[in-house]
């Protein structure tokens, strides 16, 4: 999560005038949903700012293309194109953010709501895939149960403009996703591993033929 220090120049450095910092994180594509994220920021009630993270700002079609989308909807002014970052770089933007939204038609896992979660940030996702598995409404994040604008719109709302509500989750944020720990992950894979040994054993030994 960082210090309190760090997440606010994280925080001034990316949204400067204050308002809300909305994120996403991944490859621009269709499976994705970026075009129901710019969709719901436009009908939100409140002004939020929007950073999209991936893609190539310089000549990629899928960027010109969102940007022409964000400009139609009129929010162009409060949505940036960074570009794909380094890893080493992407902390600063999930502790920036007051949430990052994945608005994935489907995911298998969820691994950018792992890493927001990790850096103390709550997610606000659509319950699709595996990401019910990891964000748990109310305690570490919002889940949106339909694919539509409005929708995500309102949870977005309410995210944003309760201080308390936003508090919690984050308070919530990093210890719902410490089972993912490499060494923890790597426990358990060694575990699963000894485990299938013995019983490969155990079945070799009481073979009858």
């Amino acid at each position: 999560p960082g210090r309190p220090a760090e997440r606010c120049a994280a925080r001034a450095a990316l949204s400067p005038d204050g308002l809300p910092l909305l994120l996403f994180v991944g490859r621009l594509d269709p499976i994705k949903g970026i075009d129901l994220l710019l969709e719901s920021v436009a009908q939100m009630h409140q002004r939020a700012r929007l950073i999209v993270v991936g893609g190539d700002p310089a000549g990629d079609a899928e960027v010109e293309r969102l940007r022409g989308l964000a400009d139609e909807l009129g929010i162009a002014e409060r949505v940036h194109f960074p570009g794909a970052v380094a890893q080493t770089e992407l902390p600063r933007y999930y502790r920036a953010a007051d949430a990052l939204v994945v608005t994935s038609r489907y995911e298998s896992f969820g691994l950018a709501a792992v890493e927001a979660l990790a850096c103390g940030t709550p997610v606000v996702a659509a319950a699709v895939g595996g990401l019910p598995s990891i964000v748990h409404e109310c305690e570490n994040g919002l889940l949106v149960r339909w694919r539509c604008a409005e929708a995500f719109a309102a949870r977005l709302d309410e995210l944003v403009g309760d201080a308390g509500l936003r508090t919690h989750l984050a308070a919530n944020a990093r210890c719902s996703v410490e089972r993912y720990d490499w060494r923890h992950i790597g426990d358990e894979v060694r575990a699963l591993y000894a485990e299938l040994s013995l019983t490969e054993r155990r079945v070799a030994a009481c073979s009858c033929f």
